[in-house]
C-alpha cells in the first residue's frame, strides 16, 4: 500500500506491464490482480481495482 499512496499511476502501469509481459499463457490485468490478491495483497489489490488516479 505505501507505493500505492505514493504514486498510484506507476503502480497501475507496472502491473499492466506485468500483465501484457505474459504471453504463455496470456494473462490480463485481473489475472494479476488475482495472483497478488491469492499472495495476501487484498487492500492493495482493492485499490488498483479503482483505477490509476482512484488513491489519495
Amino acid at each position: 500500500m505505501d507505493l500505492i499512496g505514493l504514486d498510484d499511476r506507476v503502480v497501475y502501469a507496472c502491473v499492466q506491464e506485468i500483465a501484457t509481459s505474459r504471453r504463455h499463457p496470456p494473462e490480463t490485468f485481473e489475472d494479476v490482480l488475482a495472483q497478488l490478491e491469492r499472495s495476501g495483497l487484498t487492500e492493495s489489490v482493492a485499490a488498483l481495482r479503482h483505477g490509476p488516479g482512484a488513491v489519495s
